[in-house]
């Protein structure tokens, strides 16, 4: 099996495919991972194009769920669209929510945690996830958990 199914089946990823996994040596697993959608949309709208202004020069990273004992973080390429109301914008990911540096998966499980059990509970879960999620946990208590946008 090659290993880039080998980690495709854990992450169950709508929407992108791996392109490589960096086990690196007791730190991190980066996956990087590219988009199967032919076309782009805005994060902040309903507008989808098939048309890329460009590609970034740098990738951005979204923190997952650990896979075992080792964090995961995605990486990506993304391109950016000319949306006619909001200029021009990085593509919306199906994964997460725009402006976010996580998963939606890992903002849901810090919001469920943090409904069900305490700080240092949800430290130990998901390290950094209070810390950084604090505004997705009020959003989420606030009914907005669920499917990125």
């Amino acid at each position: 099996m090659r290993a880039m199914t080998l980690v495709n089946r854990p992450l169950r990823i709508d929407g992108v495919r791996v392109i490589d996994v960096d086990l690196g040596r007791g730190g991190p697993v980066v996956v990087q991972v590219a988009s199967r959608r032919s076309w782009l949309a805005c994060p902040r709208c309903d507008f989808t194009t098939s048309l890329a202004y460009d590609r970034r020069g740098v990738d951005s990273r979204w923190r997952h769920l650990d896979l075992g004992r080792r964090e995961c973080w995605l990486r990506m390429r993304r391109r950016r669209l000319d949306c006619p109301e909001h200029g021009v914008l990085t593509e919306a990911v199906p994964f997460a929510r725009a402006a976010s540096g996580f998963t939606t998966d890992f903002e849901d499980l810090v919001v469920w945690l943090t409904t069900r059990a305490d700080k240092t509970t949800v430290s130990t879960f998901a390290p950094g996830g209070l810390a950084h999620c604090g505004g997705d946990v009020r959003a989420g208590v606030g009914g907005e958990v669920g499917p990125a946008g």
